[in-house]
């Protein structure tokens, strides 16, 4: 089998040097506009870089990088919420989130405008010995993702984004042992997707509630039925959302 990878391809053409120490690993998004690629890549000794680098031709265009007091445990790249006064055509701002072993885990705000300038602090993130693993996903289907932090102090903490700019810790949740990775998937394959904590001492599946997600999912049925309304394509939709009965007589 030949090389996927094509020949000459592992020299330094547009390769992304000089990281100042030795990256753990390195993470790719990749977006839709012409706005350049974003690779993140901590290093163990914490310092996070962030090349902007576009697909082709390879080069790098900016970088950021900072220091921090100890290793970085993990670096998540996500889209933030854009604030209401902002023009709806407007590039999309994305946040940097750093957790550490040894100190607070924060998150870096609209880094392709502003790179590493803008920094937030999650409260309380360093309370609970090391951060071994993070998540950024909505679990409250309020359209808006939540924070996700796993220590190893078998705490599992969730922030969420405030509209004043802050993020604040809305929950916490103990288990038996340390935290060591998350993922949320649907894994019961009914449409709804389940929390799966992996712990030291095995896998904890955590379930949504039943009435809780079934008033969400008629709320949003809701909103969809006035919007269609609203737009006039609702076709006069009653308030809960359900079509107009159809009544049919018999042909003579």
């Amino acid at each position: 089998m030949a090389d996927p990878w094509g020949e000459g391809r592992g020299s330094d053409a547009g390769s992304l040097g000089g990281t100042g120490g030795i990256p753990w690993w390195i993470l790719r998004e990749e977006r839709g506009d012409p706005v350049p690629a974003l690779s993140r890549r901590p290093d163990p000794l914490g310092s996070p870089r962030i090349p902007a680098q576009p697909l082709s031709p390879a080069a790098v265009l900016q970088s950021w990088s900072i220091q921090q007091d100890g290793p970085i445990s993990k670096v998540l790249l996500f889209p933030l919420p854009s604030a209401p006064e902002v023009d709806p055509g407007a590039a999309q701002p994305y946040g940097l989130l750093v957790t550490s072993a040894i100190e607070l885990s924060v998150v870096y705000r609209d880094v392709l405008a502003k790179g590493l300038g803008d920094q937030l602090i999650l409260p309380a993130s360093d309370q609970h010995d090391s951060v071994l693993c993070a998540l950024v996903t909505d679990i409250d289907f309020d359209g808006s993702a939540e924070i996700l932090l796993g220590t190893y102090g078998q705490e599992l903490l969730c922030y969420k984004y405030d509209s004043p700019g802050q993020f604040r810790l809305v929950w916490t949740r103990r288990f038996p042992s340390p935290l060591l990775s998350m993922l949320y998937a649907d894994l019961t394959a009914d449409g709804v997707c389940e929390l799966a904590v992996v712990c030291l001492k095995g896998l904890h599946v955590l379930q949504h509630s039943l009435e809780p997600t079934a008033r969400q999912v008629l709320e949003r049925l809701r909103r969809r039925a006035r919007r269609r309304r609203e737009e006039g394509g609702g076709g006069g939709d009653d308030a809960a959302g359900r079509p107009p009965t159809r009544r049919f007589s018999p042909q003579n």
